[in-house]
């Protein structure tokens, strides 16, 4: 251990708070998680790129926090500890109180596209935002942890974790769905209780020291508080839906193949979950209606029709009335069209229409065996950034679908998770560009309707001078041959204009018509969209493997100077910081697979909504452990006596999770790869809760030491979020920037001193 003193304040000190500073912590814990994750749940309802949301939020908040904290812990930033605990706690409070306020109004989230407000300004208020309460989070944190010994700032560390654990777990179970806001309002009443004594304290020191009553300042502000929750709480209330919104109704819930599945009945409409996402409705009325009719209206005179996919037992009676043949219904899970069946009114009924054959198959399996050839093929999948849709939307599949169809056969496929056509962002750019190659690589004629449920039109050529009309998007064509069919239950010919939307058409439509340069998905494996390199989306299968060969090289040379570019900054630190800066190291290591990890099981689940704050929450579990005493006692851990060989251990870590997204190639179940996922999580927490420990006790005593730590900590974890979420993960893809990380935790074990053992 080196003999080395810091400069930047007075001699170390134990902690003075007691149990107060822990129940600050906790108190601390619980109102920061409930910030950062209400906050990022709202940005991913009006954005569905979800990883640039969660990186820039995330990196916006970590480096509030670090601001804050070296402000008030190491700048020197003039806090009285007898007053500052209630002025910044109040000021905590307020600020997130206003953005309580704000994160509940939709409105300004629910902006219609063409808004002027949306999507760009109301992303950018709402995140930036964020630094409120992380500046004056991160500055209480530094005010607990100022003047501390390593074992308090630990222990305080742990805590504050800990109480972001807990609300993570809760924001991530349905109960937070159910009572609304009322569990978020219980979250600031407990942070009121916890601020107690030193709320209480200030009040003491005021009546004793100042003839002005800061004491009184302090309660009447506490009052102020509680006068801004009120309001909140009665102006929710007040809300229609809030007052005329009746409970939900649990039906039935059963363990399917795919997962849990739930009948919940609200209002008179029963809704079907599977694994906890919304599925099916009935009625459904206009919203089962208007895909089938924009899919058969492209056709003449359809006549056999397949279905598959997630709506599609809801899609057949709209077929078979506009069709004049059988409608073929797909399903590969029997069990859960039986669970639809027997809770979504009359479905049971539509499917017994005898023109109506429910088949049980794999869809990829019956295109190739099938013999019929169909009219219109409907194939309602979830975007291909779902890992078991991919397929899909690869060159064999759609060739596949090409064969089945008939001479002159539409097929058609509704995105219902696509982004609407005002926050079309880069990604779903790229995306349907690629989409747009990859059709038309097999069909030649091709149309997309933008819009919150967008759908994609595709024709295979008819006989020389059939004289099928071709695929339109005209509203005003739709409804003149809607006008020439069957009558729908609830959609008319006035209605189907609303399905069609007018202003972005023909502009969306010029740009995936410039799609000759983007890649073509030859991606036949079921690991997902997302996860495959965009530069080894080629056209050939050699094209396939030069582009993997190349990914490996490439992921080898980024490591490297990646571990060079670090260590040569490093180098450049006092030896006193070199703790620290490994800290950072490992921070940063640990954030660019957190994010990783994010993004790979919203490929593979399809949904990051409530999934956040159970990832979020394995996360902080690992953290709170990793930095306690009680971690240092496990066997294996105890073998790992130092900040650098922690960092070894951390550079394997991050390089097996480049193994993950290509499990599912070699047949592991998807429960394997969620239990997967969220081990890695967990693992991930852990290593960065012990890298603050260790970086503690191997750096010289200071009193500014844990706020200059947390500091380095907060800002490698930015930087690490903010650099995958918008640059490394889009262009390298999930398992080069993992390397690259296994590289980055190698820099921090270079850079580590070389000691064996704490100090402490």
């Amino acid at each position: 251990m080196t003999d080395e003193t810091d400069d930047l304040g007075p001699p170390v000190r134990p902690a003075g708070h007691g149990s107060s500073a822990g129940t600050v912590a906790l108190g601390l814990g619980v109102l920061s998680q409930a910030t950062a994750l209400l906050l990022i749940r709202e940005l991913l309802t009006i954005s569905q790129s979800g990883e640039l949301v969660v990186g820039a939020s995330l990196a916006v908040w970590l480096v509030g926090w670090g601001a804050g904290c070296l402000l008030v812990g190491r700048a020197g930033l003039p806090v009285d500890p007898r007053t500052g605990w209630w002025g910044l706690g109040m000021l905590w409070l307020v600020a997130w109180g206003a953005i309580l306020g704000m994160a509940n109004a939709r409105e300004l989230f629910s902006l219609p596209p063409h808004s002027p407000l949306a999507p760009a300004p109301a992303l950018g208020v709402a995140t930036l935002i964020l630094t409120v309460p992380a500046l004056l989070a991160g500055g209480l944190f530094g005010l607990l942890t100022r003047g501390t010994d390593a074992a308090s700032a630990r222990l305080i560390y742990a805590l504050e974790s800990l109480g972001s654990l807990g609300v993570g777990v809760f924001l991530s179970t349905p109960l937070w769905e159910r009572p609304g806001i009322a569990g978020t309002f219980a979250g600031l009443a407990l942070a009121v209780v916890t601020l107690r004594w030193p709320i209480a304290r200030a009040g003491a020191a005021g009546a004793r020291d100042d003839p002005r009553g800061r004491g009184l300042v302090a309660m009447v502000a506490l009052a102020a508080l509680l006068g801004v929750v009120v309001w909140q709480t009665a102006a929710l209330l007040q809300r229609p839906w809030a007052r005329t919104q009746p409970q939900s109704r649990l039906v039935e819930q059963r363990e399917l193949r795919q997962g849990p599945a739930a009948a919940l009945e609200l209002a008179g409409q029963t809704t079907i979950f599977l694994g906890g996402h919304p599925m099916n409705s009935w009625p459904a009325r206009q919203e089962r209606e208007a895909p089938v009719a924009l899919a058969m209206l492209q056709h003449p005179r359809p006549g056999k029709v397949l279905l598959w996919g997630g709506r599609a037992p809801l899609f057949a009676a709209p077929a078979r009335t506009l069709s004049a043949g059988q409608v073929i219904v797909l399903v590969e899970d029997p069990a859960l069209l039986a669970f639809e069946r027997a809770h979504l009114g009359g479905l049971a009924k539509e499917l017994d229409d005898p023109a109506i054959r429910v088949v049980e198959s794999e869809l990829r399996a019956f295109l190739a065996a099938s013999a019929d050839t169909f009219d219109v093929m409907i194939l309602d999948s979830p975007d291909p950034s779902t890992a078991l849709a991919n397929r899909i939307f690869t060159v064999e599949g759609l060739r596949l679908a090409r064969h089945a169809l008939a001479e002159g056969g539409v097929l058609a496929m509704p995105l219902g998770s696509s982004s609407s056509a005002g926050t079309l962002g880069p990604a779903f750019k790229e995306r349907n560009l690629a989409l747009m190659s990859t059709f038309k690589s097999v069909f030649g004629e091709v149309r997309a309707i933008p819009g919150e449920q967008e759908m994609w039109f595709a024709r295979k050529p008819g006989k020389p001078g059939a004289g099928a009309p071709a695929l339109t998007l005209s509203a005003g064509e739709l409804a003149a041959r809607l006008r020439a069919r069957p009558g729908l239950a609830y959609l008319g010919a006035d209605q189907i204009g609303e399905c069609v939307p007018a202003f972005p058409g023909r502009r969306l439509e010029a740009i995936y018509a410039k799609a000759v340069p983007a890649p073509v998905n030859t991606d036949d494996r079921p690991a997902g969209y997302v996860l495959t390199n965009r530069a080894e989306a080629q056209t050939s299968e050699s094209g396939v493997r030069w582009g993997q060969i190349g990914q490996g090289v490439l992921a080898v040379e980024l490591a490297g100077v990646v571990v060079l570019l670090a260590v040569g900054l490093a180098r450049m630190a006092p030896p006193a910081r070199r703790p620290i800066v490994a800290l950072g190291l490992m921070a940063c290591v640990a954030m660019v697979v957190q994010v990783l990890l994010f993004l790979i099981f919203q490929t593979l689940f399809g949904s990051l909504y409530r999934e956040i704050g159970l990832i979020m929450g394995l996360t902080l579990a690992g953290v709170s452990i990793g930095s306690s005493r009680l971690f240092e006692r496990l066997p294996i851990v105890s073998r790992i006596r130092s900040l650098r060989a922690l960092a070894a251990v951390a550079a394997v870590s991050a390089a097996a999770v480049a193994a993950v997204p290509h499990l599912t190639a070699l047949g592991v179940g998807s429960t394997v790869l969620y239990v997967v996922v969220l081990g890695l999580t967990t693992w991930f927490g852990l290593l960065g809760g012990h890298a603050w420990a260790r970086a503690l006790e191997e750096s010289p005593p200071s009193a500014t030491l844990a706020p200059t730590a947390y500091a380095g900590d907060m800002v490698g974890a930015a930087t690490g979020a903010l650099a995958t979420a918008g640059w490394l993960a889009p262009l390298l893809g999930v398992s080069t920037t993992a390397l690259a990380a296994a590289g980055l935790a190698l820099a921090a074990a270079v850079v580590a001193p070389r000691i064996t053992g704490s100090a402490a």
